[in-house]
């Protein structure tokens, strides 16, 4: 364990326990292993970061802080140990973590109950049906076990809790931020607190004590921006409600007094099917954002190089998860165009069609706070289709 900002206690404060997640490089890498430094820089309060044992055994890189063979009561232990340190002090515990570190924040803020706060991040919420290498690695190094539901019922028995999708959590507060463009963690991990997997019914909402908002942070597992994470913790520390804090960031994504002009087709036009994140493309075939393989187009084809596909998305008058659906696209496809570069060449008016979108998208990102990081790619990408246009 680190302790870090003690001089910057205040009674009635909180404690920012910071869990990490994976550790990277695991094979080149020494124990122990600390999250929160940058946190710690900027955080008003006292910080404790603590190292996950199980991360300490044979290269095991992630290990959810949930035991291992003799110590099976870890979460238990360290949830009264965070408990009693922030009562000595007259502190509430502020429990951070993403991805695996994210599950022992909801665990242990479950454990410790009504004192608690928990930010998770893109996290595992059932340890088991994480990806199997990882977990298995964990498993047999920590207990000599297979990955098997025989294993989790196991685990369970001895006091391990190796899921919370069943759990209640309205003693604790908890704020659980999600990546719409995580497909694996949607599917598998987030998919219990929304009733569908288009959330077309919003991009926050609030089941089985849980606040959650959902927003864009880039392709797969990324990371939720840091300045959004210290947007989260100094409004949770600065004594704002859960739904206040879930406000500044939708103002941050989702600005609810921000027009936009539609451009596409309206929605009873089109008539497809809001599939989140997926998008359905002619023939009744879905393509994911962020996965799709471009390269898997042969010949031109205007809906796709064309950019036709997302032109539904841009009908919206408001700023929602269709726009960054629509940008997100746009980020795959430049990222597979400037790997091509010099090699593919499309039509005059496939590219017009491109630069007609970026036209359209450019004035508004500036303007959207999370708009502005992608800003200098889409002036590039645009740039780069005038020269082509040029050429041509």
């Amino acid at each position: 364990m680190m302790l870090k900002n003690t001089e910057k206690t205040q009674p009635g404060g909180q404690l920012l326990v910071v869990f990490n997640g994976a550790v990277r490089n695991r094979s080149e890498s020494f124990p122990p292993f600390f999250s929160g430094a940058g946190l710690a820089r900027s955080y008003p309060g006292p910080v404790l970061s603590i190292s996950d044992p199980g991360t300490h055994q044979n290269e095991v890189n992630l290990a959810w802080y949930a035991g291992l063979t003799g110590f099976e009561s870890l979460q238990r232990q360290l949830a009264k140990f965070i408990h009693q340190i922030a009562i000595q002090r007259s502190l509430k515990p502020l429990l951070v973590g993403s991805s695996g570190g994210g599950f022992a924040s909801l665990c242990l803020a479950w454990l410790i109950g009504k004192d608690a706060t928990a930010l998770a991040m893109n996290p595992q919420t059932d340890f088991f049906r994480y990806f199997s290498s990882p977990v298995a690695r964990y498993l047999e190094a920590c207990f000599d076990l297979p990955r098997t539901p025989e294993t989790q019922r196991a685990l369970e028995e001895r006091g391990v809790i190796t899921t919370v999708q069943s759990l209640d959590f309205t003693e604790p507060r908890i704020l659980l931020l999600q990546n719409m463009f995580d497909t694996h963690h949607l599917a598998h991990h987030f998919r219990f607190l929304a009733e569908t997997e288009d959330l077309q019914h919003g991009t926050s909402g609030l089941k089985q004590g849980v606040d959650w908002f959902v927003a864009p942070w880039g392709f797969g597992h990324q990371r939720v921006w840091p300045e959004h994470v210290q947007m989260a913790i100094n409004g949770i520390h600065d004594g704002l409600t859960i739904t206040e804090v879930v406000h500044l960031l939708q103002e941050q994504f989702y600005p609810t007094d921000f027009a936009l002009e539609p451009m596409g087709q309206t929605e009873s036009e089109d008539g497809q099917q809001e599939r989140f994140p997926m998008l359905l493309k002619s023939n009744g075939a879905t393509l994911n954002i962020g996965t799709y393989d471009f390269d898997e187009e042969a010949e031109v084809t205007e809906e796709i190089h064309g950019w036709g596909i997302i032109h539904p998305l841009l009908s919206r008058s408001s700023p929602g998860p269709d726009l960054y659906r629509a940008l997100y696209f746009i980020l795959h496809w430049a990222k597979w165009a400037f790997k091509h570069e010099g090699m593919i060449s499309h039509p005059p008016h496939v590219v017009q069609q491109r630069i007609d979108v970026l036209h359209w998208l450019s004035p508004w990102m500036e303007e959207i706070p999370a708009l502005k990081p992608h800003a200098e790619t889409i002036k590039l990408l645009l740039e780069a289709e005038f020269n082509q246009i040029t050429v041509t």
